[in-house]
């Protein structure tokens, strides 16, 4: 009996015994996890708050100045100059710029937060901010802006967040061809090159050079401490197909690349005679096929660098030269080249692959040391494209948090020369991965 009766309370102390110990595993499960996680010095975890970065990067010194936003609207502060010793001098340095495409899924303040002290602890010294109706217009513009704009506190915050990580900020304002965003409303629809495409402005309409300053003035009124501006101007769809163009172009011997010039001219010599001391870059597809007289004739090298672009794994680097030779005797004083990291090689694709866009960055790297042959001509830098769509009315590519790890790839091969052991040490512990497969993209 005495046996009979024991037997319950031993199941009952079994029973208790395994419930303790279920509970005991668990919780030292729970533990191990959180100080996995605590321990990760990465981008991808969440704990590290933004000032923890700042102070990382730039000693506590300089940490509680650094974060306070600058006063008033940011607007008319002046352009800084050449020889402001206390401005970096970007003019001489080979620029690294991440090309941040925002017709697209555009990130909020809150992840560019943690996206710039990325860039620049990975080698990036700059940013190309391509707008489009992002941007917060105003007055007679404002019909330009998409309803998820930022607003003029954002921009203001997003610059600063920029210069604190030492990122030179340079605006891309399209010009003349992708101009849907504009274009698309039924106000301006009277000013497209052809009636039923968005795409591409009509050049010899007062409105439309009056438009694209109108523009221009209200970007660059926030960057006031730009060194650069971008006027894109490439991929000009149907230019010479309108009814006003085909009149010019009896006029003028068909010369269609002379047409181009006189446009983009004209935006140049506005805003260098407007904002003193910028330099203009702009995307050089629609020069490959102007005549080098043309573009010499033109006076557009005096203050402006193309930007040579090419997206594909098989960069033809021999193509690549025989622009830059031309360019040079043009006249041009520096060349831009422009790469991809994520967005270039399928417009639906959902996921990058970063083989595709390490091998364009190694054969891009095979570019840039040969510009030395050109003594007249200087390379300036290059911008790694990361493109949201292909254009204003496409479906998105992968977004930008996809491609991460293919930026700091490429970023990474473009600073030590090829993807060493070195860059990809580098890359692990930036993103606490354990592990990175270029073959396989894991």
């Amino acid at each position: 009996m005495n046996i009979i009766r024991g037997q319950p309370l031993n199941l009952i102390r079994l029973f208790v015994f395994i419930l303790v110990a279920v509970a005991a595993v668990k919780l030292l499960s729970s533990s191990a996890k959180q100080r996995y996680s605590n321990d990760l010095n990465s981008f991808w975890e969440e704990k590290k708050s933004l000032e923890s970065h700042y102070q990382v990067m730039r000693g506590p010194e300089e940490h509680a100045a650094k974060l306070e936003l600058p006063q008033g609207n940011g607007m008319n502060q002046g352009r800084h100059s050449e020889d402001d010793q206390t401005s970096k001098d970007f003019i001489k340095t080979e620029m690294r710029l991440v090309h941040l495409d925002l017709k697209g899924a555009a990130p909020k303040v809150t992840y560019l937060e943690k996206i710039f002290p990325l860039l620049s602890s990975l080698g990036a010294n700059g940013i190309l901010i391509e707008y489009e109706d992002m941007f917060p217009f105003h007055g007679a513009l404002e019909i330009l802006k998409s309803s998820y704009a930022y607003s003029t506190e954002d921009i203001d915050k997003i610059l600063h967040l920029a210069e604190v990580n030492s990122l030179e900020v340079v605006p891309l304002v399209q010009t003349f061809g992708h101009m849907e965003y504009v274009l698309k409303h039924d106000k301006y629809r009277h000013l497209r090159e052809m009636e039923k495409y968005p795409n591409s402005l009509n050049p010899h309409l007062p409105e439309s050079v009056s438009l694209v300053k109108d523009i221009v003035t209200q970007v660059l009124d926030r960057h006031s401490k730009s060194t650069w501006v971008h006027i894109g101007a490439d991929e000009v769809f149907h230019l010479g197909d309108g009814r006003e163009s085909k009149n010019w172009l009896n006029q003028n011997n068909g010369d269609l690349g002379k047409m181009f010039l006189n446009h983009v001219k004209e935006i140049g010599n506005f805003i260098i005679k407007k904002y003193s001391g910028i330099r203009l870059i702009l995307w050089d597809d629609m020069l490959r096929s102007i005549k080098l007289d043309t573009i010499k004739e033109s006076g557009i090298t005096e203050y402006m660098s193309p930007v040579i672009w090419s997206y594909i794994k098989d960069l033809k680097t021999e193509v690549i030269e025989s622009y830059i030779t031309k360019y040079s005797a043009s006249g041009f004083r520096s060349v831009w080249f422009a790469s991809a990291f994520k967005g270039a090689s399928g417009v639906a694709r959902m996921w990058t692959p970063m083989k595709h866009h390490m091998d364009n960055h190694i054969n891009w790297l095979s570019v840039i040391s040969s510009v030395k042959q050109h003594q007249s001509l200087r390379f300036q830098g290059i911008v790694l494209t990361g493109w949201q769509r292909y254009d204003h009315y496409s479906v998105l590519c992968e977004l930008l948090p996809v491609g991460i790890p293919s930026l700091a790839v490429c970023l990474q091969t473009l600073v030590h020369g090829g993807f060493t052991e070195i860059a990809k040490k580098k890359i692990l512990e930036t993103l606490g991965f354990n592990d990175i497969n270029i073959q396989e993209n894991v």
